[in-house]
């Protein structure tokens, strides 16, 4: 049966061929002619209706392209060779929801078949719909369990989280996708550096920065790219964030990264202005400054009572400055 369904295959290809050549070499007025010759001898035949229609499109025959390609969705493909005519000929006629629709119906009819799957979240991704990115990821994650539908699916809720109220981002988007990728975490199935950095951009817009600071710290850091200091630069901008100015620990560790970005002479690149690298503190006279705004925002009390983070670090830099012979120490 297989070996009927590829020589089947082959034949059609053959049959097709002539339309393809004239589709792609711009004479579309014979890549028409073409098609309806074949038709008449195949009236059904799918993948031929559909590059007719991509012919008439080229021609400016809007409506006749429409009519025609209606009556190729109107039949519920799943062959790839029609789906991705199809798919073209919408992108010419601007009709990018119907590509989902055809690969909806696609799947309808053929729910074990993997590629139709991958194809049907592809086209929800060009339309921007987050929601049904989600459940189809989910369901190729439940037909294939590979770690990329997973994760497609918990950045699917990241994204729903970017346009939604930010109270329902907070409250149910964001720690939904939190504990989605922190099951995996805990099962030890994280494999790729992109699902760590998921996992830490989640945090990081919840405010969790303590939590990705031990992320940055733990096991996971081995899955991360140390190029260029990265790991080093993400844990400054994380400890410059923290909103607690007596922990003495976090001071500690910043400090750390501080020093290790100076030993390093990191430098952020000319003509590049990316978050990171615009918050990170690769110098000692921002460390200065940042320790210095702390003193000053705080005006050294929270909760009424004394804090001693701040001076404390500013001693602490101090004595740093001094050792390394710094003219900023006299400052």
């Amino acid at each position: 049966m297989a070996a009927r369904s590829h020589v089947d295959s082959g034949v059609n290809e053959r049959r097709l061929r002539p339309i393809y050549d004239c589709l792609d070499s711009g004479n579309n007025k014979k890549a028409l002619q073409e098609a309806d010759k074949l038709l008449k001898k195949q009236k059904d035949f799918l993948c031929a209706k559909a590059l007719k229609s991509l012919a008439l499109v080229r021609l400016g025959r809007l409506e006749d392209s429409l009519s025609t390609i209606k009556e190729v969705h109107n039949e519920n493909p799943t062959d790839d060779p029609t789906l991705q005519a199809m798919t073209i000929c919408y992108r010419e006629l601007q009709k990018l929801e119907l590509i989902a629709d055809a690969y909806e119906r696609a799947t309808k009819k053929d729910p074990q078949n993997e590629e139709l799957l991958s194809h049907l979240f592809m086209s929800h991704v060009r339309n921007g719909d987050y929601k049904k990115q989600q459940q189809t990821a989910m369901a190729l994650y439940k037909l294939k369990p590979k770690n990329p539908y997973y994760f497609w699916a918990v950045m699917s809720i990241v994204m729903q989280a970017d346009v939604a109220d930010e109270k329902l981002a907070k409250s149910m988007l964001l720690p939904l996708a939190e504990r989605m990728t922190e099951k995996f975490v805990n099962d030890g199935k994280l494999e790729a550096e992109a699902e760590v950095q998921l996992y830490l951009m989640i945090l990081e817009r919840q405010g969790k920065y303590e939590k990705a600071i031990e992320v940055l710290e733990g096991p996971l850091r081995e899955k991360l790219s140390p190029y260029q200091d990265t790991l080093q630069k993400r844990t400054a901008e994380y400890l410059a964030k923290l909103e607690n100015p007596d922990q003495w620990s976090y001071y500690k560790e910043y400090f750390s990264s501080v020093c290790h970005l100076v030993d390093s002479n990191w430098q952020p690149e000319e003509n590049r202005h990316e978050k990171l690298e615009d918050s990170v503190d690769y110098d000692f006279q921002k460390a200065i400054d940042f320790v210095e705004a702390l003193v000053e925002e705080q005006n050294g009390v929270r909760d009424g009572r004394k804090l001693r983070g701040p001076y404390l670090a500013q001693i602490k830099l101090l004595d740093e400055l001094i050792k390394r012979n710094s003219p900023l120490s006299k400052t």
